[in-house]
């Protein structure tokens, strides 16, 4: 390694600085990164009435990167992610039982509103991760594992099946 392997300018060793901004109930609404020369993004969040963040939202200059949806349900709770890119973008989808265990995860393309992967889980009594089943569009496979649990509530066995459809 020597001085060529570098930036020029060594822009990862200048200094950053974090400004937050609340509103009257003391709840975040704005985090703004800058840096020697410019903001390099700022997180906006909104709330719900009952305090809980129901939007975030990144942004690059005037552009908005990335935007984070949450919707609460008596019993669960869903998030949406969007992430943007110059023609097209990603959504996240994920779902979340009234345990806070992820239950449902969906990854689609924006453009194209094809479905990318999805993974599917599902839990015992206990909240343990009993199954996770990983559904990939581009090759048709499910890839299925299966966790088994000893006394100590540690992960004794996972298994994996693949499923060709």
């Amino acid at each position: 390694i020597d001085e060529s392997d570098y930036e020029k300018k060594r822009t990862w060793g200048e200094k950053m600085v974090e400004v937050f901004k609340y509103n009257t109930l003391g709840y975040l609404i704005e985090r703004k990164k800058i840096g020697p020369y410019k903001t390099l993004n700022i997180e906006t969040y909104n709330y719900n009435s009952s305090g809980k963040i129901n939007e975030k939202i990144v942004s690059e200059g005037n552009m908005e990167k990335y935007k984070e949806t949450s919707f609460y349900y008596n019993d669960s709770l869903e998030r949406n992610s969007t992430w943007r890119t110059e023609d097209y973008g990603w959504e996240e989808k994920v779902q979340f039982d009234k345990s806070k265990n992820i239950i449902d995860e969906e990854f689609v393309n924006k453009k194209y509103k094809d479905l990318y992967h999805r993974r599917i889980y599902t839990y015992d009594s206990e909240n343990r991760l009993t199954k996770e089943e990983y559904v990939s569009v581009l090759d048709a496979n499910s890839i299925y594992t299966f966790y088994e649990y000893k006394e100590n509530h540690n992960p004794l066995i996972r298994t994996f099946e693949v499923n060709n459809k």
